[in-house]
């Protein structure tokens, strides 16, 4: 079924309560209520084939920051099903359970974010390491306690590595005996992926050594 009359529809209240918003110097308005109570109406329905085009809709217009508002089933499992192919998705999951406090589900999300094949640089790895580091230390619902401390030991250890790493990186990029030909391809293989302690730690001295 297509549902993209009902995309323009709210296309056009979207714009009508933002020309609204405007002309009255953004004072509350009728068509601010309106968009509201239409949009309210629409992430009621039970439809989740309609649901799930709606949140494409949205994503594919750079609006998927609108799934966070949403308490629905339907976000969490349409958010789950495209995290593990799109890290805008995986993003706006662990946004969503961040959101609503879960945080030992929105540290293991960004966990795997890491330990995934997502093309991130050393510098996100290191970020999302350290957010869920952060959620980790968050209060725990009773019976989470002790999953959470494990999943914050496991993020510990990665993020010593990942430091390292970073170190690393940097050493590389302020050698001036290194060609920079080979410091791109040498900083490109660090950034790739987490390496184990002793490939780091090899590649200190082979570095440390030129």
């Amino acid at each position: 079924m297509c549902y993209q009359l009902i995309f323009e529809a709210l296309d056009r209240v979207d714009d009508a309560a933002r020309w609204e918003l405007e002309a009255q110097g953004g004072q509350p308005s009728y068509q601010a209520q309106f968009r509201a109570d239409t949009w309210g109406l629409v992430y009621r329905s039970d439809d989740e084939q309609f649901q799930n085009e709606l949140y494409d809709w949205l994503c594919s217009r750079g609006q998927g920051h609108q799934l966070l508002e949403i308490n629905s089933p339907f976000v969490l499992d349409y958010l789950k099903r495209k995290a593990a192919e799109s890290l805008g998705h995986a993003e706006l999951l662990w946004q969503w359970y961040a959101k609503r406090e879960d945080y030992f589900s929105a540290a293991q999300v960004l966990y795997r974010l890491v330990r995934g094949d997502f093309d991130l640089t050393l510098e996100q790895r290191l970020e999302y390491l350290s957010r869920a580091r952060g959620f980790c230390s968050s209060q725990a619902p009773a019976g989470t306690r002790q999953r959470m401390t494990d999943l914050s030991h496991s993020i510990q250890e990665e993020l010593d590595v990942a430091v390292i790493q970073d170190e690393l990186v940097k050493r590389i990029r302020d050698d001036p005996r290194i060609s920079e030909n080979k410091k791109e391809a040498l900083v490109a293989g660090i950034n790739k992926q987490l390496i184990g302690l002793t490939d780091v730690s090899i590649s200190l001295l082979w570095v440390s050594d030129q």
